[in-house]
């Protein structure tokens, strides 16, 4: 009776400390976007550290070749983030041509369900771009280097202010969770309305860490 109750004593002082812990400090929030000028960090040298292989949990039991390559910012946006967030968007569409009104929409459970693929992949992503080892660079150009950062330059604006890029992340997060609920309940309003948020969000996230301010745009070759 007497170690049940020194039990039941130690259990309930636990339990008194958790609550009486406090919360994890917010993440700041949202800084501006990009300003008029390229910020002098882009003169700083690449300060983003390097992932390297964790020797603990399953993933080292296999080898390298199973694994394939890591992830990095660029390869996330251009084999996830990019054509899994154009099928959110694209998927109510009306438009006028000269053969009439064209009106697209998901209509099946079929349909709604490969959206709420679609949104997954993104909220998986948003994990990925948090974690303070993914790389920037993949060994290949940017698309238009004439008006976009290079990898070294995007590598050495998020090194200076991380927090704004995790924030960035965070937010694509949370708005796509709020349309994974819309997908479920097959609610098209709210759901298109989120794909504005979601936009919005995303191309805020492109002007500080990867356009080029107008007036220091690269004349092409």
């Amino acid at each position: 009776m007497n170690s049940d109750l020194a039990r039941a004593g130690r259990l309930a002082g636990c339990l008194l400390l958790l609550a009486c812990s406090p919360p994890p400090p917010p993440d700041a929030a949202l800084t501006a976007a990009a300003t008029a000028t390229v910020p002098a960090v882009l003169a700083a040298p690449d300060t983003l550290p390097v992932a390297t292989a964790s020797t603990d949990g399953p993933a080292a039991l296999l080898p390298e070749a199973a694994l394939g390559p890591p992830p990095t910012v660029h390869s996330l946006m251009r084999d996830v983030i990019n054509p899994a967030a154009r099928r959110l968007w694209g998927a109510f569409s009306y438009v006028i041509t000269a053969e009439g009104e064209q009106e697209s929409r998901p209509e099946s459970d079929e349909d709604w369900q490969a959206l709420r693929t679609h949104a997954d992949a993104l909220i998986r992503a948003g994990l990925t771009l948090k974690l303070p080892t993914l790389r920037v660079d993949d060994g290949s150009a940017p698309p238009a280097a004439e008006y976009q950062f290079d990898h070294a330059e995007v590598a050495r604006l998020i090194a200076a202010d991380p927090s704004v890029w995790r924030n960035y992340a965070e937010r694509m997060q949370g708005i796509t969770l709020r349309i994974v609920t819309a997908i479920d309940r097959r609610d098209a309003t709210t759901y298109t309305e989120l794909g504005v948020e979601l936009n919005q969000t995303c191309e805020g996230c492109h002007v500080q860490f990867w356009y080029r301010p107008l007036q220091r745009r690269v004349n092409p070759p």
